[in-house]
């Protein structure tokens, strides 16, 4: 029988297999199929030579002398020399997220590599460049305050976690006042959530930035830290959330502003900061000045007009004074950093209110506000996060100095929070010491 065409076809045709990248050398340079067989495959065996499978592994894993790779941004994109015998391929773009930040923020510890951060893909969207733009022309958020807002934009392009900072702050001002950029881009965006995203990226990364924190970029770090306490309170008053308690006997937003001062103790040999809580009395030429090498100081609003002579607060204070005695023994340390405190509160009125009868220069009250909050004793902190009567109570004083400063636009709305929740968290008894401020910011 004449054999048909199926059958020839059948014959001829190439038999098929799969291709595999994990033969020997040997076999390799020879372009044979090798059966991948160790310690030794067939083909070697057949011709009596030795097979290289141990020479290809060991000369991989082995370090090189070689140049180690180079890599060079361009265009968004990254170019990776192989030519070293110990080349591994990287890994896929998709597997570095936003929130891989340990490699981010070891590079930023070194001028080098925190340039070639600087030149890594931001991929802004529409969304982003909206919120760009409205932090660079609103002068709620330093517009008109150029010097302020070249070195945070310079420090962001830099390290993106402060970038992402300014873009929640711009964001979670937006939410409050969506109208102001309505018009431009015209969409609905939900200004609030797209700042949550950029603040939790950044908190992340800032918070991977202080373990490698240097003299390089600790002004940096410090900023960082100032800024996102600055942020949770933009965000606005939360449900349950008093700044320096909480009703679920969570810490509060306060303990960022604690970060903040751990950052400055561990690093006070590194860094070379202008701001100091610690002294009030330069907070006045402080912001009148400022030195080429030192921090820039945030945007401050006009201080308000004074609204209670200090000496009906001195007289409230006095019978806090007096509580302090019947709740703590005057032998204990307790007792002691409790009056202490309230002689810094009363120094603190001083400052913010001073008395009509005294002329003098007004002076930015940021300072001292924050300043009484920065210096809060830990035994204090931790009295205020278990709701303790007496830390309540002195705490809900210190929110008519807060109320000065609600003519910036992220103190809004948390005094009369704060001092609602010290309220609503006090007994009878110990809410007769607090009329005075809920007088003061008519809370009801």
């Amino acid at each position: 029988m004449a054999p048909t065409v199926s059958s020839y076809m059948g014959k001829a045709a190439r038999k098929t297999h799969t291709k595999s990248r994990l033969g020997c050398g040997n076999c390799k340079r020879r372009k044979i199929k090798c059966d991948e067989v160790k310690p030794s495959c067939k083909n070697c065996l057949r011709h009596s030579v030795h097979c290289d499978y141990t020479i290809t592994s060991s000369t991989t894993e082995a370090p090189s002398s070689t140049t180690p790779i180079e890599l060079a941004a361009q265009d968004g994109l990254t170019f990776i020399s192989s030519l070293q015998a110990d080349f591994k391929p990287p890994k896929r773009a998709y597997k570095r997220r936003e929130g891989a930040t340990s490699d981010l923020s070891e590079q930023s510890s070194i001028p080098e590599a925190s340039s070639a951060l600087g030149r890594r893909p931001f991929q802004f969207s529409a969304t982003d460049l909206a919120l760009f733009h409205h932090l660079m022309t609103c002068a709620d958020l330093g517009a008109d305050q150029s010097e302020w807002q070249t070195q945070m934009t310079r420090w962001g392009f830099q390290h993106h976690y402060v970038l992402r900072l300014l873009l929640a702050f711009a964001g979670f001002h937006l939410a409050q006042n969506p109208a102001q950029i309505q018009q431009i881009i015209g969409q609905d965006v939900d200004y609030a959530a797209e700042a949550e995203k950029h603040y939790d990226i950044a908190v992340r990364e800032a918070a991977a930035a202080v373990s490698q924190i240097t003299g390089c970029n600790g002004q940096v770090v410090y900023m960082g830290a100032c800024f996102i306490f600055t942020c949770s309170l933009a965000r606005g008053p939360q449900p349950g959330e008093y700044l320096g308690f909480r009703d679920d006997g969570g810490t509060g937003c306060l303990s960022l502003l604690m970060g903040v001062r751990s950052i400055r103790e561990i690093c006070s040999t590194v860094l070379s900061l202008q701001v100091d809580v610690h002294t009030s009395e330069n907070h006045a030429a402080q912001d009148h000045t400022m030195e080429s090498d030192s921090l820039p100081a945030p945007p401050q609003p006009r201080p308000p007009s004074q609204t209670d002579p200090p000496a009906t607060v001195t007289e409230h204070l006095d019978q806090l004074s007096l509580l302090v005695d019947s709740t703590y023994p005057p032998h204990q340390s307790i007792h002691l950093e409790y009056t202490r405190l309230l002689d810094d509160l009363k120094q603190t009125y001083s400052a913010v209110h001073p008395p009509p009868d005294l002329p003098g220069e007004r002076v930015a009250k940021f300072p001292f506000v924050f300043g009484w909050l920065y210096r809060l004793p830990d035994s204090v902190l931790h009295d205020l996060q278990r709701r303790h009567p007496l830390a309540l109570t002195v705490f809900a004083f210190f929110t008519v100095l807060l109320k000065d400063m609600d003519v910036a636009w992220f103190i809004r709305g948390w005094p009369e929070h704060i001092l609602d929740g010290c309220w609503r968290n006090l007994d009878e008894f110990h809410r007769q010491f607090i009329l005075w401020p809920m007088q003061q910011l008519r809370v009801s």
